[in-house]
């Protein structure tokens, strides 16, 4: 890794891409997979995205890690294959991301005796709200909540500026707190 200021390579641009596609194979179909119902699309998918992360693998800046850019990639064929397969697919109205983000919490507060019938609640509430949001913003949300990805990494593999990353996430924020607590 190469310390930097902002806008200059925050990772060497030599990457073993080999070695990349290998540890991050399975994290990448279970990502495809939770957004496509079709194993065979979701495998098809995977190898697409390991493809170009090969083919392009000279356009990798250093700007991010590698893994956030390869699921960029990901991010980007999961958007085409439903934008050319929209007549076939079967969408989901949540995004398995969030799906995960909710099973973590559970998990995180069953074991905690005072976990509220409220809280849970809530918790379905708040998810049920993300659902409705746009495609783009759900996805920032993912990355965010469950990849752990930067503002600045959501932004190298979304392909949009820093800026945008940062709107989209307040004015979901602000909607999600005037749809679960609608009174405040």
């Amino acid at each position: 890794m190469v310390s930097s200021s902002f806008g200059e390579k925050v990772y060497d641009s030599y990457v073993d891409w080999n070695e990349v596609i290998c540890n991050q194979y399975d994290k990448i179909f279970n990502f495809i997979k939770r957004r496509v119902s079709n194993n065979a699309d979701a495998e098809d998918l995977t190898q697409m995205t390991c493809i170009e992360a090969l083919i392009n693998s000279n356009k990798f800046t250093g700007a991010s890690k590698p893994e956030t850019w390869i699921f960029g990639i990901a991010i980007n064929l999961i958007k085409n294959y439903y934008k050319t397969n929209k007549k076939n697919c079967n969408m989901y109205s949540l995004s398995e991301g969030v799906f995960a983000f909710e099973e973590s919490i559970e998990s995180d507060y069953k074991e905690v005796p005072s976990y509220s019938v409220e809280e849970s609640n809530l918790l379905q509430e708040v998810v049920k709200h993300i659902a409705q949001l746009p495609d783009e913003t759900k996805d920032i949300f993912v990355m965010l909540i469950n990849e752990h990805s930067s503002y600045k990494e959501i932004a190298l593999s979304m392909e949009i500026p820093i800026g945008t990353v940062r709107s989209r996430l307040s004015r979901a924020r602000d909607l999600l707190k005037q749809k679960v607590f609608p009174d405040d």
